[in-house]
């Protein structure tokens, strides 16, 4: 990349024999997770195709591995952000949220009970969706800027950014559990003491603080829980096969977004019901957008085993070009705008 810019992070493993090697199968390990984290990160703040990382030598040390980010000045704001998010997503020691009634391992619980619990998830899903296009909106002001500002100036700007962007990225889902997997990985392997993060600006100044993570400390990154959740609020399905009895029946359809065909469950009550009264039909073609909510299982590696999917809110069914919202549909787009006026204005 020419007239091109360069951030720097550091990694050091220390160990208790001051020794410089690395068992190779866990530093690969480590490895493919850091960086499945800085591409979902990157993917994020919409740059994940901008930049190039590059593995540079070591210098003195334990263990000491340098990260090269190279991108062009359009994204300088956004470059340095990303490497600021990531040494506080290694270092900060996640908060542990309140146990949800439907993580707790065989709890029975009857329907309305874990519908309010999958609906108080989305909606905490969407809050953090709609911070995150404020901020980012503000980060494109800075990238903006840019040319008309030093590297300083704009790392400072940056840095009053990155504890908001870091309060929103960290509940990633995806970020969570590659972070998980990267201290599993290190929990058990008896030669090391802690490891610390740093982050170089192209002049291989110190941003910020070196940031030391023990090795006690590394048990309070890791999920144990098997299973989470993510939400497509915009899930485009064509569907296959609905499930027009009454019953525990699964529906069949292309999802979109993800390039394949699921089964899921139909959870929109007032949908159902409207088929059942003959208000709604299905022809060859038809599709809805839903709320989708995505259940996701993990083995006990760390790898994702499998994926659930049910329908919590049917926005609107499409055949053609005739496009029918549905009551429930406005309701959730009414609650979506009244959440963006009220972070606007508060």
């Amino acid at each position: 990349m020419e007239n091109s810019y360069k951030n720097y992070f550091e990694t050091i493993y220390s160990f208790h024999d001051d020794s410089h090697g690395m068992d190779a199968f866990i530093k690969n390990k480590c490895d493919a997770e850091m960086l499945a984290i800085i591409e979902a990160i990157s993917k994020e703040l919409g740059i994940n195709k901008q930049i190039r990382l590059e593995t540079l030598p070591a210098r003195e040390g334990s263990y000491d591995e340098w990260l090269q980010t190279t991108f062009y000045a359009n994204i300088i704001a956004s470059a340095s952000l990303l490497v600021s998010i990531l040494a506080l997503i290694f270092s900060r020691i996640p908060v542990k949220p309140y146990k949800s009634k439907i993580d707790e391992e065989n709890q029975i619980l009857d329907i309305e009970s874990k519908k309010l619990d999958i609906e108080n998830k989305r909606l905490e899903a969407e809050k953090r969706k709609v911070e995150l296009e404020i901020l980012k909106k503000q980060l494109s002001a800075i990238n903006e800027e840019a040319t008309r500002n030093s590297i300083e100036e704009i790392n400072k700007k940056v840095s009053m950014l990155q504890d908001s962007f870091f309060e929103i990225l960290s509940q990633n889902i995806y970020i969570k559990k590659h972070l998980s997997n990267f201290y599993k990985t290190l929990l058990d392997y008896p030669k090391i003491t802690y490891i610390s993060y740093s982050h170089y600006d192209i002049n291989l100044n110190l941003i910020d603080k070196k940031r030391t993570v023990l090795k006690k400390q590394f048990k309070e990154f890791i999920i144990y829980s098997d299973i989470l959740f993510d939400y497509d609020e915009n899930a485009r399905i064509h569907i296959y096969a609905p499930s027009l009895v009454k019953g525990k029946h699964k529906w069949r359809g292309y999802y979109e977004k993800e390039n394949i065909i699921i089964d899921f469950s139909m959870k929109d009550t007032d949908f159902k019901e409207n088929i059942g009264a003959g208000l709604i039909n299905f022809r060859n073609g038809s599709m809805i957008d839903a709320v989708l909510a995505i259940k996701i299982k993990f083995d006990e590696t760390g790898n994702e085993s499998s994926r659930s999917y049910s329908v919590l809110t049917v926005l609107q069914k499409i055949d053609g070009e005739i496009f029918t919202e549905t009551e429930q549909g406005k309701k959730f787009k009414e609650q979506k705008n009244s959440l963006k006026i009220s972070f606007l204005y508060h």
